[in-house]
């Protein structure tokens, strides 16, 4: 009989944006594993995306849109038209809008992820999205969950 590991839940963070990263993790009794990865995702790829995961994914934290003051020549509201959708896909008691600043507080230095030994270079995206996901398991609501698990890689992660 294979063994099967026993994931206490499925989190997914996600920076938005026209590279939008996203982060999946599994917390296990004795360590979280991440999938930090990014791509390019169109509103309904997103849709998608979210529709097939969240059925087994407990929360979604997302970075959240902050308006500037004044409009700009080129803005990309792609951000805001992602967090939209997750807005109309993820039940509302899953899903957890996090600033840029709280996401990037503590991780803002790439060197406390290479520490953890969890750096993916050239993934600006994907490292964002973990820094959101640690912030959250660290220091925000998921720390209810965090019993000292070690946090590793994904062996299975797309590159």
């Amino acid at each position: 009989m294979r063994n099967r590991k026993e994931v206490l839940l499925k989190v997914i963070a996600i920076d938005p944006g026209g590279t939008t990263g996203i982060t999946i993790a599994e917390v296990e009794t004795i360590q979280v594993s991440v999938r930090p990865y990014q791509e390019r995702l169109t509103p309904a790829d997103f849709h998608n995306f979210l529709v097939l995961h969240i059925a087994t994914t407990s929360w979604v934290i997302i970075e959240d849109f902050e308006f500037r003051k004044a409009a700009r020549q080129g803005l990309d509201l792609t951000p805001a038209h992602l967090i939209g959708v997750a807005m109309a896909v993820v039940p509302e008691a899953k899903l957890r809008k996090q600033r840029a600043s709280v996401g990037k507080s503590h991780f803002k230095e790439d060197s406390k992820i290479k520490d953890l030994k969890l750096w993916i270079p050239g993934k600006p995206h994907a490292m964002d999205s973990l820094r959101h996901l640690l912030q959250w398991f660290q220091f925000g609501h998921g720390y209810q969950y965090n019993v000292g698990q070690r946090i590793t890689l994904d062996p299975l992660r797309p590159n």
